[in-house]
């Protein structure tokens, strides 16, 4: 194990620490405020909060020598909480909401154990998610000589669906010139290879050269709780300022965008510069987003075929588009 940086002397230390530690104990809103924070087991909720200030100030008047170079914020918080748990007698206010704060990373570590036991398996138990997931059946199916169905239709399942949107298929203004109309054609089951059940999962692959070619995962996560809070975040990030003129509601983007229609580029999306949100709204959604796309992934690397991944992998380095990387919590 590497040594622990230490990042000043002890004493230049306890002499900052003990200066803060006695603003706290003052009854004002603001300190109620920032024992608040302290409470919080988010890292991210103190980078954000005034904390953070207070203690690199309070650190800086005593080290006045370091004051330019003081040490990473994770380091000060918990310098600073290792003062307070050694002094909790003299301090009661942060040892409680030092408490606080341990008794909520118990939960959120024990609640992070359950979450992962359920997306991604616990080998303890045996047969993991992965296993469960590719686990279902794989059909073998011939490459056909023109696709079906029609690439550029909409395809009906029934006759009344059919003769519901075609009429109205036909005659509608297309919003968007630059859009070719599409017609609908009634399915015609005889000419599908597999029509596979709503409750069913399957691998599918080539029946010459037995290679992937697609998969189908019935209920992906399996968590109803999750999905719901997914929804919500999902909810809370659409941009209302993406015009997509045949959509008449929203488009949720997220970190990259894929460039317009006819100029395909990846690149950061302009509504993570948005005027009207404040920083701290921001950077909390952001996070919430990221934290999704980061339990998204990980599911894709306990359960997706090696080839997928493999060829994820691939174009990841060739687009040199950015991992996702999430906050770490202290």
């Amino acid at each position: 194990m590497p040594r622990r940086h230490h990042t000043t002397a002890s004493k230049a230390n306890e002499s900052a620490w003990k200066g803060y530690a006695e603003f706290l104990k003052g009854q004002t809103e603001a300190t109620k405020a920032r024992l608040r924070v302290i409470a919080n087991p988010g890292l991210a909720a103190l980078r954000q909060s005034p904390v953070s200030i207070d203690l690199r100030h309070k650190l800086a008047e005593a080290c006045p020598e370091k004051a330019h170079n003081l040490p990473p914020l994770q380091e000060i918080f918990h310098d600073f909480f290792q003062f307070a748990g050694r002094h909790r007698a003299e301090y009661p206010c942060v040892a409680e909401a030092l408490a606080l704060r341990k008794e909520a990373m118990t939960s959120y570590h024990f609640a992070k154990k359950d979450l992962a036991a359920i997306l991604v398996g616990d080998a303890a138990e045996g047969q993991g998610w992965r296993d469960r997931i590719l686990s279902a059946g794989t059909i073998e199916v011939e490459k056909q000589s023109e696709p079906y169905p029609e690439v550029g239709w909409y395809i009906a399942e029934a006759e009344d669906i059919y003769k519901t949107w075609d009429n109205w298929l036909r005659e509608r203004k297309m919003p968007d010139s630059r859009t070719k109309c599409r017609l609908c054609k009634k399915l015609d089951e005889s000419k599908l290879q597999v029509n596979l059940p709503a409750d069913k999962s399957a691998i599918f692959i080539d029946a010459s050269t037995k290679k992937l070619i697609g998969y189908v995962f019935r209920d992906w996560c399996g968590d109803a709780e999750l999905v719901h809070q997914v929804n919500e975040i999902v909810v809370d990030a659409v941009e209302k300022s993406i015009s997509v003129r045949e959509d008449a509601g929203g488009l949720v983007l997220a970190g990259w965008s894929a460039g317009a229609r006819s100029t395909g580029l990846f690149d950061w999306c302009n509504n993570l510069r948005k005027k009207n949100q404040s920083k701290d709204s921001a950077f909390a959604l952001r996070l919430r987003q990221s934290s999704v796309f980061a339990i998204m992934w990980n599911m894709c690397l306990s359960g997706l075929p090696d080839e997928v991944l493999l060829d994820c992998e691939d174009w990841r380095r060739r687009s040199l588009i950015y991992p996702i990387q999430v906050p770490h919590h202290t």
